[in-house]
């Protein structure tokens, strides 16, 4: 069956690149008061067509939800999870269903990534970590054992998260930023070590 990819930017261009080599087709892309075109010779859309499986193919956690949930209001079901096939994946690693693991991506055991989410290029988890629905963990991203990750939280390039702490639903973790300590709910952090932004 071919999917309908939601978003029609650069991460969706990466993706239909992705979902090919994962041995999945792209028939649309989809975006909302769409200009007709063709993206790789693939058409993009502003209405569902019918009974398509969809994949959430944008980066913003927030804009994610908004078109999963008129996908799901438009009765089209979510894809199972894309895995790319360097990605290095423990047998102890379960992914919900929409979530998109990108290239070079290294887990390794008892790790629970929800639906719809976006682990990048080259990101690494350690054991024992909880990633909530519709996560964002950016490219070159390092996740240390026994971390939790809220729902719709957003974990931006290069940053590292030391062991054992929670990042909250919502939040926002900088580019280049070391978390060494909890950080709550609908929050930016930045910084070495990284600190609540005003």
């Amino acid at each position: 069956m071919k999917l309908l990819l939601l978003g029609a930017g650069g991460f969706a261009r990466e993706a239909r690149v992705w979902c090919h080599q994962s041995g999945q087709t792209v028939g649309w892309f989809y975006e909302d008061n769409a200009i007709p075109r063709k993206l790789a010779k693939i058409p993009v859309i502003d209405s569902f067509p019918k009974k398509a499986e969809f994949l959430a193919a944008v980066g913003d956690p927030i804009v994610r939800m908004l078109l999963v949930d008129k996908a799901q209001n438009a009765e089209l079901f979510a894809s199972e999870a894309i895995v790319h096939p360097t990605v290095i994946y423990g047998s102890t690693v379960v992914v919900g269903c929409g979530s998109i693991l990108c290239p070079r991506v290294i887990t390794t055991v008892d790790i629970r990534i929800g639906k719809h989410c976006v682990i990048n290029i080259g990101a690494t988890i350690g054991h024992d970590v909880m990633i909530g629905d519709y996560v964002t963990v950016s490219p070159g991203a390092h996740i240390s054992g026994n971390v939790t990750i809220g729902r719709g939280a957003y974990i931006g390039s290069g940053a590292v998260l030391r062991e054992g702490v929670t990042i909250g639903d919502n939040a926002v973790i900088g580019a280049g930023a070391v978390v060494v300590t909890d950080v709550p709910d609908h929050q930016t952090w930045a910084g070495v070590p990284a600190r609540g932004l005003k």
